[in-house]
């Protein structure tokens, strides 16, 4: 990951440099007094940005009005000359109002003056004094001074850093209210007259910044709009709408997605280049079942554990839903191949149509079955066996039969023949005999002479009983015996599942329908967050790798497992910075593209509405 935010950054991160210059915002107004019919804008966020003065609009202080005010404050120390509002570096808010200078006003426009009167402010002697001071609590709570940073170096007023970096808050209305009840220059009151002055967001050309930040947090997280719009609704906290989301993610997260998919792919092609590869392959189904919609088919470097290539087969382009895997397959092997890379051998399950199309149309590679898929259909066999009466016996002997055809394919060193002999000796072992004539390679077992109490207190199967004719019909079965032949380079797709069972999962669950270019980005998210496989493993003080102790249903039994370094998820800060330029015009993306698919995967038209609704009210149908 490192090597390839060096190759990709720099482009964007020049483009970042630019972007975040500095903009002008207006300071405190300084010129006289001139109202103007106020803009009004109306926005719907939980962001906030400080009111920031309208160059048609006067925010109107009572310090600065003499003629309504005229009483000398304690905090005016002395007047400053009106100027008319010029570009200048932006207001910095104080923290102690009685040592501020403010601005006075030499108006004498009755007209503005009477207007200004109507907006609402409360001159009782009993609550305007002319030596009013902010309560501590209210210069020191920490709400004013978010992340802990000294008050000199806040400013509300400036975008001192990206926007997507800026701390943001949810507010409660009747909290916020408050900070308008009292005007922060002298003191008085403020009545409860409410004008809509300017956006409470930041804005790239036309769009919310904080709607942009939100559904790319949303869709880079792995999260889906109905979960998050949901927690926000039972907060009733404002949020966008799902057409909204639906847009954004069109427009500008989509595109960003299979931008850094794509450099990122590109790079792992290129070091990959003039290397023989090992490589697994292996299908997941968008839904449970065999009705599936759509069909991800992802081929790993067995090496690096990186995914090399994948591809999403919808339903209607193939005959049915056990096709996609055959079809899925076939279009990734070819796009490696029309890249130039030299694929040795590759892995698969023992899926009836690939393997027909790897020994028809392929037959230059070395296909493989993965030693996991097949341990697990001898393991369901044998369990189905074992709960016949008379085969009992047969129980204890499951976990060893598994581990025995594990063994069997990872010390054959790449001879199938030897791995399927010693497959076949299992029938002697467990029957006490740990020599055997007729076979070639391997003809006793490789285990110490057990001493006389392990053979006494061991349950063995004698030949010819059920349990053990039972073992001998599963491991001996033709079918099972010329797999074993493919199991010889001991080539296994375990991190490949874990791939499609913890990535797939958090990304696209198949509880969730999306779009064809919904599950297409979605699935390259997976990708570039499987660029975390291949951490190492954490340590102790003493340099010992630290393991867990977990108790895993299946396997009935405490096991180890060790504790990796912390992922990375800094290409979410790259996405979101990517969606921000993007939007800006900074950067140059294209869209995703989506093949020419029926919008409906349905082989038939769906006919009248009316005949469907009466033919699904009637019993008849």
């Amino acid at each position: 990951m490192q090597n390839t935010d060096q190759e990709v950054r720099p482009s964007l991160a020049m483009i970042s440099e630019q972007w975040m210059v500095t903009p002008t915002s207006n300071p405190v107004d300084s010129r006289p007094a001139v109202l103007g019919e106020l803009k009004t804008y109306v926005d719907a966020e939980t962001q906030t940005e400080p009111f920031v003065c309208s160059p048609v609009v006067q925010v109107l202080t009572p310090c600065r009005k003499r003629k309504l005010v005229e009483i000398d404050h304690a905090c005016c120390k002395k007047k400053l000359e009106l100027q008319p509002i010029q570009p200048e570096p932006s207001f910095m808010p104080k923290t102690n109002t009685k040592d501020d200078p403010i601005q006075e006003s030499d108006s004498s426009d009755d007209e503005s003056d009477a207007e200004f009167d109507n907006a609402g402010t409360d001159y009782d002697s009993d609550t305007f004094h002319d030596e009013w001071v902010p309560d501590e609590d209210e210069v020191e709570s920490d709400d004013e001074n978010p992340g802990n940073y000294p008050k000199s170096e806040i400013n509300w007023l400036k975008e001192t850093e990206e926007l997507y970096k800026e701390s943001k808050s949810i507010v409660f209305d009747s909290q916020l209210k408050k900070l308008f009840q009292r005007c922060q220059s002298c003191g008085a009151h403020v009545k409860g007259v409410t004008k809509k002055i300017g956006f409470l967001n930041h804005l790239q050309k036309g769009t919310a910044t904080g709607n942009l930040v939100l559904s790319g947090g949303i869709l880079y997280t792995g999260n889906h709009f109905a979960s998050t719009s949901a927690f926000m609704t039972s907060c009733s906290i404002h949020f966008f709408k799902k057409g909204n989301f639906n847009s954004l993610q069109r427009k500008y997260l989509w595109p960003v997605v299979n931008h850094r998919y794509l450099l990122q792919h590109r790079e792992l092609l290129q070091s990959l280049k003039g290397e023989r590869l090992i490589l697994a392959g292996d299908g997941r189904c968008d839904s449970p079942g065999h009705n599936a919609k759509y069909g991800t088919y992802s081929i790993m470097h067995v090496t690096t554990e990186k995914i090399l290539d994948f591809s999403l087969v919808q339903v209607s382009e193939v005959n049915n839903s056990n096709c996609m895997e055959k079809e899925g397959l076939k279009r990734c092997l070819e796009n490696l191949e029309t890249d130039g890379q030299i694929i040795d051998t590759l892995a698969t399950d023992r899926h009836v149509q690939v393997t027909a199309m790897m020994k028809n149309d392929k037959p230059h590679l070395k296909h493989r079955f993965d030693p996991w898929h097949l341990a697990k259909s001898v393991r369901k066999d044998l369990v189905a066996a074992s709960k016949k009466r008379e085969c009992t016996n047969l129980v204890p002997w499951i976990s060893s039969i598994f581990n025995h055809l594990w063994w069997s394919a990872a010390t054959c060193n790449g001879d199938p023949h030897l791995c399927q002999e010693k497959w076949k000796s299992i029938v002697y072992h467990v029957a006490g005999i740990h020599e055997w004539p007729g076979f070639e390679l391997f003809s006793a077992c490789e285990h110490e002479v057990l001493a006389e109490e392990q053979r006494r207190n061991k349950v063995w199967l004698p030949f010819g009983s059920p349990a053990h004719t039972a073992l001998k019909d599963v491991s001996w079965k033709p079918k099972l015996l010329r797999d074993i032949l493919l199991l010889a380079d001991f080539v296994q797709t375990g991190a490949l599942k874990v791939f499609h069972g913890i990535m797939a999962k958090k990304y696209f669950p198949k509880c969730q329908h999306y779009s064809y270019n919904g599950m297409k980005s979605r699935t390259q998210l997976a990708i570039i967050d499987n660029w975390n496989a291949g951490r190492d493993i954490t340590t102790t003080e003493a340099g010992d790798p630290r393991f867990k102790c977990v108790y895993p249903k299946l396997q009935k039994k405490w096991v180890a497992k060790p504790m990796y370094e912390e992922k990375s998820y800094e290409f979410v800060d790259y996405l979101i910075r990517g969606t921000i330029l993007l939007k800006q015009g900074a950067i140059n993306v294209p869209p995703l593209q989506r093949p020419v698919l029926p919008a409906n995967i349905a082989p038939t038209p769906s006919g009248n509405k009316e005949d469907i609704i009466e033919q699904h009210m009637s019993r008849f149908h």
